[in-house]
């Protein structure tokens, strides 16, 4: 079985809280440590979730990846 971005985020602790209007746009509202992770309610859920994952793990991956010994 391949993991997924989508996985990853949520063995991390990643939620799906839910739709939220936020002025002109909706949003699909993720929580990840007490912090709101939005996705444009544009996608259906499967790529929002793919996009909120995204949002979670690139931070991380350029952090390791930049504090990785030669």
């Amino acid at each position: 079985m391949k993991l997924t971005k989508r996985d990853v985020a949520e063995g991390l602790g990643m939620i799906y809280i839910d739709v939220r209007d936020r002025g002109y746009y909706d949003y699909h509202v993720f929580e990840f440590r007490g912090k709101e992770i939005l996705v444009g309610s544009y996608t259906d859920i499967e790529r929002a979730w793919e996009e909120a994952a995204e949002k979670l793990l690139e931070p991380l991956a350029d952090y390791l990846l930049g504090n990785l010994d030669d």
